[in-house]
C-alpha cells in the first residue's frame, strides 16, 4: 500500500481566461428567458394574471441573478 501524504501549499498557474463576475443582473433580462417564460405563461387568457406572473418572474429574475 502506498503511502501518500498530500502537500498543503501547491505551485500552480494564474488563470487568466475567465469572464468578469456579472453583479446584480436580472436574469429575466434575457431576451431568450423572457420569451420563454411569455411562451409558457401564453395559455393564460386573464390579463391580470399574466401580469402578475410577470412581475413574479420578475422579482425571482432580480433574486437569482444577484450576486448574493
Amino acid at each position: 500500500m502506498s503511502h501518500f501524504h498530500p502537500r498543503a501549499e501547491l505551485t500552480t498557474h494564474e488563470v487568466t481566461n475567465q469572464p468578469e463576475a456579472l453583479g446584480d443582473v436580472s436574469l429575466m433580462a434575457d431576451p431568450a428567458m423572457r420569451e420563454a417564460a411569455n411562451n409558457a405563461f401564453a395559455r393564460l387568457s386573464d390579463a391580470q394574471a399574466l401580469s402578475a406572473h410577470d412581475q413574479h418572474l420578475e422579482i425571482f429574475g432580480q433574486r437569482a441573478g444577484s450576486e448574493q
